[in-house]
């Protein structure tokens, strides 16, 4: 397939990985083995795995289509993503290779998880840890949850609770 690029921070152009790949494991090792040779590391903590996108879909938008604009949109990316479901996030297009990033964008985390998880036990040969922004029913298998951006102040903490109770 083609690769759909996006923006992050810094504000820098991204790809992501299709997790859903069969020979996602052995790209992923290759990356993070890279990564252990430069710095030294344990585990990974998982940041904007929802796919986050700081560009609606990709730098070249989204194509037209019943998955960018179906008949309902939820309320909550009515009322505050500008009423794309591509809003912050990828093209619902994207093909990826069990389907489409409609159909798979809930598990995009769980398999980052995955293949990141065993990634790490190829390239580190032990146990190890992932902790991860975004996850989905099993992911606790392959890592941990954190809840996102938060500050030390009590209405904050209030807030963890039920987050936490979630996972």
């Amino acid at each position: 397939g083609q690769l759909l690029i996006g923006m992050v921070w810094p504000n820098s152009t991204t790809v992501w990985p299709d997790f859903t790949h069969p020979n996602v494991d052995q790209y992923w090792t290759g990356q993070i083995s890279q990564f252990q040779s430069n710095v030294q590391f344990d585990g990974l903590w998982i940041d904007m795995n929802e796919p986050s996108n700081f560009v609606d879909g990709s730098v070249d938008g989204c194509p037209i289509s019943g998955l960018e604009a179906p008949p309902y949109i939820p309320k909550a990316i009515r009322a505050s993503l500008g009423q794309k479901l591509s809003s912050g996030t990828l093209c619902m297009t994207a093909n990826q290779n069990l389907s489409t990033h409609y159909n798979l964008h809930n598990l995009y985390g769980l398999t980052e998880a995955n293949a990141t998880m065993n990634a790490l036990i190829a390239t580190l040969n032990k146990r190890s840890l992932v902790i991860s922004r975004s996850t989905y029913p099993g992911s606790g298998a392959h890592g941990g949850h954190w809840l996102g951006d938060n500050t030390s102040e009590w209405p904050d903490l209030a807030i963890s609770i039920p987050g936490i109770l979630q996972f």
